[in-house]
């Protein structure tokens, strides 16, 4: 593990930590390559069991059977390989799309505050914000998608 780390705090209140700029790899299409040397396995703790790496970005687009997904992610602002990038993704029927509510209060049901339910991948629309998760070990298959819905104006 690299002596330099980004700590990162998640609009969930979830505490995360990234690797360096240079873990960030800067594409588009459906790459999920990242160098083997600056992979941070503490980082997802379940990424280092099945290779599975996670993006993060505003939906831009969707095609009308939701087949395929472009989305922005805002890679780090500091060194190389900063900015916005756009990614797009192909979801299988085996893909698990979720979409994450927050509740109107903690219960036993829900102690984290939040609730998920099952969307089609047509449901998704432009302006949700996900989370993809991508087996790298099956050509970049995307394995799950969390979604948090902007609230109406």
């Amino acid at each position: 593990m690299k002596a330099t780390q980004m700590i990162v705090v998640a609009g969930l209140g979830t505490l995360v930590f990234a690797g360096t700029a240079a873990a960030q790899v800067r594409s588009s299409a459906s790459s999920w390559t990242q160098p083997s040397a600056d992979r941070q396995p503490s980082a997802l703790p379940r990424a280092a069991a099945t290779d599975e790496q996670r993006h993060s970005g505003r939906v831009t687009a969707v095609t009308p059977d939701g087949a395929e997904i472009t989305f922005e992610e805002m890679l780090s602002w500091k060194g190389p390989g900063t900015g916005v990038v756009a990614r797009t993704i192909q979801v299988t029927p085996r893909t698990s799309i979720e979409l994450v509510e927050r509740t109107p209060q903690w219960t036993d049901e829900h102690p984290a505050g939040w609730e998920g339910r099952m969307l089609k991948s047509s449901d998704l629309r432009p302006g949700d914000f996900v989370t993809v998760t991508g087996d790298c070990d099956h050509r970049g298959a995307v394995v799950a998608l969390q979604v948090i819905r902007p609230a109406a104006p």
